[in-house]
């Protein structure tokens, strides 16, 4: 069983319950009163038939290809993205709401096995790099610093725990899928970075002294999370 080892986690480890990374709390949204709330949800709703019906068949496919499928370039996807950078423009809050709600609500829950676990990580593949759209577009102060550590406690918690969730042991089919995943949150750690450099830069040092202990464990979580900062980016947006 995976035993979470993020500093900032707060899952029980002592449950029975295999360990998996999760957004760190719950966004509770208000119900929209103004016109203007009303509008925000329209538009997001607009976006999500689109980005719905796109992501169940990736997901298909994927399960079906080994999870290849989620690498090439896929034009219908991209335009998705491109229409997310846009709402993350403009109402941001509701837009990040909807897609914690779609990663909860695709996840499987119940069995542990391999098909089950693909298909958990193709969710995480394609919620990240909505995340990745997302930070690179939505405005600094578009949502809440606790939303912001929020995003950086999910990458660092997929850095630190990858090897420990998905082991190459007891899940060898899913190493490439794993792999593509800690690509796609190190890309969103990098999109976090052009607009929190020092909060990143922060948590990656904070982490890095958690591990000074010479140990096996310690050496693998150091090496991943040193390789999670490759798209670093330094600028002010």
């Amino acid at each position: 069983m995976a035993t979470p080892r993020s500093s900032d986690h707060l899952a029980d480890a002592t449950t029975g319950v295999p360990y998996w990374p999760q957004f760190p709390f719950t966004l509770d949204m208000p119900d929209s009163s103004s016109p203007h709330d009303g509008a925000a949800r329209q538009i997001v709703d607009s976006f999500l038939v689109r980005f719905l019906s796109l992501t169940r068949r990736r997901i298909e496919i994927a399960q079906a290809q080994d999870g290849q499928y989620l690498r090439p370039s896929d034009p219908s996807y991209e335009q998705v993205l491109d229409s997310l950078a846009m709402v993350a423009r403009h109402t941001p809050l509701p837009l990040l709401e909807a897609l914690l709600r779609w990663r909860e609500s695709e996840s499987p829950k119940g069995a542990h096995d391999a098909s089950t676990y693909q298909k958990k990580l193709a969710v995480e593949c394609i919620f990240s790099s909505a995340c990745i759209r997302f930070a690179e577009y939505c405005p600094q102060e578009g949502i809440t610093e606790k939303l912001w550590n929020g995003l950086e406690s999910f990458v660092f918690d997929w850095l630190i725990n990858a090897d420990r969730v998905v082991s190459q042991v007891d899940y060898p089919s899913l190493v490439d899928l794993r792999g593509l995943l800690l690509d796609h949150v190190a890309q969103l750690l990098g999109a976090l970075s052009r607009i929190r450099f020092s909060s990143v830069t922060e948590r990656f040092f904070i982490e890095l002294n958690n591990r000074r202990v010479d140990t096996p464990v310690a050496r693998s979580e150091t090496l991943n999370i040193i390789n999670g900062m490759r798209y670093l980016k330094l600028g002010v947006r």
